[in-house]
């Protein structure tokens, strides 16, 4: 139940994500290999491959469980305003940021901002004429959207190299001045 509550099919996954997770602690990502997840996990490489199909996959799924995990902690909060959203946004990322930096490390940063950035793109959340306080086409609408998410994503990364400076609040408050051009 727990796994897939966390968007694994099963507990094999959620080894061979943790173990994948643990070894780019040590090494880089590029240098892992099917081998050593299967070890860290303590699985079989047959496991390995009837869950997923590369190191890329495995990422990808746990992107989406984090993605679910995303989406959960926002609907946690009630939102009054774009201000409020980006605070969300920010205080989910702020329990995160090891994770964040271990994926820079990696150079894998620029995955989880194209994979959150196509999710984002297709959710009501940073999009709302009303939080913007204009009016868009549709089409106007999903480039501001996909703008707002490169936006945040940048933030993020930013936040993140320079040691946490500003609160979860300070960040949610530039970006609303940033969208708002207040």
């Amino acid at each position: 139940m727990k796994a897939e509550k966390r968007g694994f099919k099963n507990l094999s996954q959620e080894y061979i994500v943790y173990a994948l997770l643990e070894l780019m602690e040590e090494k880089a990502y590029s240098d892992i290999t099917i081998t050593e997840i299967t070890q860290r996990a303590k699985i079989a490489r047959r496991t390995f491959y009837l869950n997923f199909a590369s190191k890329q996959d495995v990422l990808n799924t746990y992107f989406n469980s984090l993605f679910l995990d995303f989406m959960d902690a926002l609907r946690d909060y009630s939102y009054s305003d774009l201000r409020e959203k980006a605070r969300a946004y920010f205080k989910f990322w702020e329990e995160k940021l090891s994770l964040v930096l271990l994926l820079e490390k990696n150079h894998l940063f620029e995955l989880l901002i194209k994979k959150y950035s196509e999710k984002l793109s297709d959710q009501d959340f940073f999009n709302s004429s009303r939080d913007l306080g204009k009016t868009f086409s549709e089409r106007e609408l999903k480039i501001v959207i996909l703008f707002n998410a490169a936006g945040l994503w940048k933030m993020l990364e930013y936040w993140a190299l320079t040691g946490q400076r500003e609160s979860a609040e300070e960040m949610a408050t530039i970006f609303y001045k940033i969208v708002r051009n207040e």
